[in-house]
């Protein structure tokens, strides 16, 4: 019974009518927001309720968002105790984005895959820099999304290759190398020298996205890497950096597309 308890629990599906039930309650800013609101509500949605596994689990997603300090205990100086409590500055950002933000893995992972198709291999990283983002590990949170947008860009280049053979070119000694940030160089360069055969929306999509998303993840991922100080990555630039990785995937699927037309 304990085992079938165990596996049934959908974590995603609760903290989804968890950030619900919050929302709800904290709109207008007043003491409607309490632990017994929500939790309640929370575990007769899922029929939780005496079901001693699901209602720990619950509780662990529901004390998760007082530890990445989303929440805080209290609603004023003179009510400063649970039940009562208030969405911070960090879960009022969260909330605005429920459904696409790093703090919700399984709403962000629904748009991720809507931006176009992701490598299994990326994808386990990306799954993995979730996990990492939401348990306050942010330097291995940058590693794993960075090694995702390296994944991701070299899968390009892939792409990119095959289609300059097939013109009858060679490929750039540094398009066909292992460094990570020549061959984002050289894709650069060879795009560039192609945009004749890009349409307007297709050419500003490059010519607005690639640096600009590439550049972040991958200075992320090195100053996580590479430490200069005990503090060389924020949850600021994690979270950025989680929020522009769709956008990577979604411009190097419409790039592959571009590639498959043109280089003919």
């Amino acid at each position: 019974m304990c085992a079938l308890e165990v596996n049934s629990f959908n974590a995603a599906e609760a903290r989804k009518i968890m950030l619900e039930v919050i929302s709800r309650l904290a709109k207008g800013g007043g003491p409607d927001l309490q632990d017994s609101a929500v939790l309640s509500e929370v575990v007769t949605r899922l029929k939780a309720r005496g079901k001693l596994h699901h209602e720990q689990a619950i509780l662990t997603l529901w004390y998760d968002l007082f530890r990445n300090g989303q929440l805080s205990p209290g609603y004023s100086v003179g009510n400063r105790y649970l039940p009562q409590c208030h969405v911070t500055d960090a879960g009022r950002e969260m909330l605005k984005h429920a459904s696409l933000d790093p703090a919700d893995p399984s709403g962000y992972l629904e748009h991720l895959k809507q931006q176009g198709p992701v490598d299994p291999v990326a994808l386990s990283y990306v799954e993995e820099a979730l996990h990492a983002y939401n348990s306050n590990c942010f330097k291995a949170a940058a590693v794993m999304i960075g090694a995702a947008a390296e994944g991701v860009v070299l899968e390009f280049r892939g792409t990119l290759v095959t289609g300059i053979k097939k013109q009858g070119r060679k490929p750039s000694h540094g398009l066909e190398g292992w460094l990570y940030k020549k061959v984002r160089d050289e894709i650069t360069q060879e795009i560039d020298s192609q945009k004749k055969g890009m349409t307007k929306e297709e050419s500003d999509a490059f010519l607005t996205g690639w640096n600009p998303l590439t550049e972040q993840l991958r200075t992320t991922r090195n100053d996580a890497g590479h430490p200069a100080s005990i503090d060389p990555v924020t949850p600021e630039n994690v979270h950025a950096s989680l929020l522009m990785f769709p956008g990577l995937i979604r411009l190097c699927t419409r790039l592959t597309a571009w590639v498959q037309k043109h280089y003919v």
